[in-house]
């Protein structure tokens, strides 16, 4: 760039972390002056349900199930990942930090990444303006697990965003079910990975007490009863069922649209060719 006067640039991928994408980070490492690597890790058992809400669901699985899945290929890879973008970038530029209101400055997300970037010192930057990505409810999703052919991939978000515009006269479609997961669950998630995040811990953030990042709260602590989590009504779930109707046939109509389009598209390139 020609007189350009930009001297830093900003990648934010959330992708970025993963392992597939080393080539990447080999490109990375090889040509620019990598200032600083911040990796943010989730707590395992909400990083789960989050994950479940935005991709799981959709291939029809409910949490458990999902949740078993990844526990057994021992999902999310914090640890290795970490290990793969410090053989990069060294330790030195690497920091590992918990995703986590606790921790957050000034328990923000986006004021903590300006001040963990360096960021916050220019003055045209401002640390109050954020942009809010909804997911649907852990009991929506619950729901729609049952229809995963409303969905084309995992990464299909055109039903979200069609269930967005009922957002404000339906908001129990985005409520953040924060009762889902039983202590139980949390329990079983977190103490699968208590090794993984005690050297985490260790390793990137040792100032932070550990139970106030990975600890559980005093209910889901004493949880031994059976979980009873919040149902969805009977409007609610007869709300759900038209919609998904309507949608599965409007899905159809469109698959319809698209076949008779692709086949006369490929008549016209035919007929061209023949001239």
């Amino acid at each position: 760039m020609p007189n350009s006067q930009v001297y830093t640039f900003v990648i934010s991928a959330e992708n970025l972390s993963s392992r597939p994408t080393r080539s990447l980070h080999d490109i990375f490492s090889k040509y620019f002056n990598v200032k600083k690597v911040l990796y943010y890790i989730r707590r395992q058992d909400e990083y789960l349900l989050s994950a479940w809400q935005q991709w799981g669901h959709k291939s029809g699985k409910k949490f458990a199930e999902y949740c078993q899945v990844q526990l057994r290929i021992g999902h999310p890879t914090y640890a290795a990942n970490a290990k793969m973008l410090e053989s990069h970038y060294g330790k030195g530029i690497l920091e590992v930090a918990p995703f986590s209101r606790n921790a957050f400055h000034n328990e923000n997300l986006i004021s903590d990444f300006l001040v963990k970037t360096g960021l916050d010192k220019l003055s045209n930057l401002k640390s109050t303006v954020s942009v809010e990505n909804v997911s649907l409810s852990p009991l929506v999703c619950d729901y729609l697990a049952q229809f995963p052919e409303i969905y084309t991939s995992a990464h299909d978000n055109y039903p979200k965003v069609n269930l967005e515009r009922f957002r404000s006269s339906e908001p129990w479609l985005f409520e953040p079910g924060n009762d889902y997961l039983s202590g139980s669950m949390r329990r079983s998630i977190l103490n699968h990975f208590d090794d993984v995040n005690r050297n985490l811990h260790a390793a990137y953030f040792p100032d932070i007490p550990f139970d106030l990042l990975f600890g559980l709260s005093t209910s889901d602590r004493n949880d031994t009863q059976e979980h009873l989590p919040k149902l969805l009504e009977k409007q609610q779930l007869e709300f759900l069922h038209h919609w998904v109707k309507k949608w599965t046939g409007s899905k159809n109509i469109r698959s319809f649209l698209t076949s008779k389009a692709s086949m006369i598209h490929n008549v016209r390139k035919h007929l061209t060719r023949s001239k």
